[in-house]
């Protein structure tokens, strides 16, 4: 019972959903030019064809910034816990293509949250969940 609790949880987790710097770094990550992956022969990296091919299905359809679009919609993209855990080590914690924002590090959270069951879509608002101390408070 423990174990259908547990395939019930992971069929129903949320699928994050991703800009496209985020899809474009996992892409760029696996392939063999960015050096995420040391030493991987083009035969391993071969091995996440199907994987790949399944990124590129949502980036060839995604939203990309532009004139009258500047905050285009995230993506849906189903990482996956296995995918997740693999990814997670090899992703930069921080990446910016060019000027941009640092794709790397959200990401990475959104990774960490699929590997631990939380939804990869909740955004927790820093301030609310740090208080300030009370002394803080009085000055």
């Amino acid at each position: 019972m423990v174990l259908e609790d547990q395939l019930n949880s992971f069929l129903q987790s949320p699928v994050p959903e991703l800009t496209i710097d985020e899809l474009l770094l996992i892409d760029w990550a696996l392939c063999s030019s960015s050096g995420c992956i040391p030493g991987a022969s083009l035969q391993e990296l071969q091995e996440w064809r199907p994987f790949r091919e399944s990124l590129w299905e949502v980036i060839i359809d995604a939203d990309f910034p532009g004139p009258n679009n500047v905050n285009p919609k995230p993506n849906p993209f189903d990482v996956g816990p296995v995918n997740a855990s693999i990814l997670l080590p090899i992703i930069p914690t921080s990446f910016r293509w060019g000027t941009g924002p640092d794709c790397g590090f959200t990401l990475k959270i959104k990774l960490a949250k699929v590997i631990f069951g939380r939804d990869p879509n909740a955004n927790k608002n820093q301030a609310s969940s740090n208080p300030a101390p009370p002394d803080a408070a009085a000055a």
